[in-house]
């Protein structure tokens, strides 16, 4: 029993990981976007989120 035990929280910090991860990626998406609707270019947002012009276009796609 203490196997399924230990496996199960294993499965669970993986899943919490995960979803921390996806969870930053979209609100960093959601501030680049807000920051474009708002008139900033593309190269200011990189400039000073210290993210790729490329990642920049793909978020806004």
């Amino acid at each position: 029993m203490g196997a399924v035990y230990n496996y199960g929280q294993r499965k669970e910090l993986k899943g919490i990981k995960e979803g921390m991860e996806k969870g930053i990626k979209k609100g960093i998406k959601d501030v680049v976007l807000k920051l474009y609707e708002n008139g900033m270019g593309i190269d200011e947002i990189s400039k000073y989120a210290e993210i790729d012009v490329e990642e920049i276009e793909k978020m806004l796609d």
